[in-house]
């Protein structure tokens, strides 16, 4: 079975929810609840094509909420963390700043990442095109979600499971 990421937005009242029963996370990743974007096998990829793992601050946080603060058990790559609001806001901003060709621009980059990246993204010149257009449309479905999230004032919650 292979490592699927998830997003989520975060409300208040869903934040006090998660606090008092933090193993509810879990439950999110298999479930339909407004504000969920399953990133599958998608989220290596994009957390690489946006900060190589982590090594840009700010767009390191899209994908895993590296600054966030964790929250449940562990799942398959650590706990789910949740970024606040305001890093959410951040975050939004940034995205909405990236280059329209920024996925076909970094793509070469997935062939030479150590390890690399889940799911065989960049594994194969001849999957180019088809993987560009995937990790497009999930990068474009994640802008929508922080846009959404930052304009409500919600914060977002990040897994892999």
């Amino acid at each position: 079975m292979g490592m699927n990421g998830f997003l989520c937005t975060v409300s208040p009242a869903r934040r006090r929810h998660l606090e008092e029963d933090p193993d509810l996370v879990h439950d999110l990743a298999s479930e339909d609840v407004p504000g969920l974007l399953r990133l599958e096998a998608t989220w290596d990829a994009l957390d690489l094509l946006l900060s190589n793992r982590g090594e840009d601050d700010l767009l390191g946080d899209v994908i895993l909420a590296r600054h966030g603060r964790p929250i449940g058990t562990p799942g398959t790559y650590g706990k789910a963390m949740i970024l606040t609001p305001e890093r959410v806001r951040a975050v939004a901003e940034a995205l909405m700043r990236l280059p329209a060709g920024l996925v076909r621009d970094r793509y070469k980059s997935l062939a030479r990442a150590k390890p690399p990246a889940h799911g065989g993204f960049g594994e194969n010149e001849d999957n180019e095109d088809e993987d560009v257009e995937e990790l497009s449309r999930r990068l474009k479905q994640v802008t929508e979600l922080f846009v959404t999230a930052a304009k409500a004032g919600h914060g977002m919650l990040a897994m892999v499971v």
